[in-house]
């Protein structure tokens, strides 16, 4: 079989994991699965990488960063989906545009803290004194 007609699907779960599973932790692979299993074997494990296309991944990491994934769950599944591009691409050295290119991360909401002011601490201390 030719390597560029092989599916996302099929280098990820016949070659990919089975590589990485030498040389990485397990945890590491189990998190590779989950994020294989979860968001990138859905979308993608039919189709081979010469038919992605880049506005494809970038629409596909928005969609997935309004979901329960979060925008961090988001680009997660897109690394997963990156390694496996550039591993294939890199192994059987195809010359194949690589569709993860120049994918832009999904915004995260600003974190703000809930803190103390000072009047709120100064309040807090008072209430303790003579416990």
């Amino acid at each position: 079989m030719d390597n560029a007609t092989l599916t996302i699907g099929e280098i990820a779960w016949s070659h990919y994991l089975p590589a990485k599973r030498q040389r990485r932790r397990t945890n590491t692979c189990d998190g590779y699965e989950s994020s294989i299993r979860l968001y990138v074997a859905p979308r993608w494990g039919d189709m081979a990488i010469a038919d992605i296309e880049p506005d494809d991944v970038q629409a596909w990491v928005d969609e997935l960063a309004k979901t329960e994934a979060g925008p961090g769950g988001a680009w997660k599944a897109y690394k997963c989906l990156r390694q496996i591009v550039r591993w294939a691409l890199a192994k059987w050295k195809m010359r194949v545009y690589d569709p993860t290119q120049h994918i832009e991360k999904p915004r995260v909401p600003t974190y703000k803290p809930d803190t103390l002011t000072h009047r709120r601490l100064k309040r807090l201390i008072r209430g303790m004194v003579g416990c």
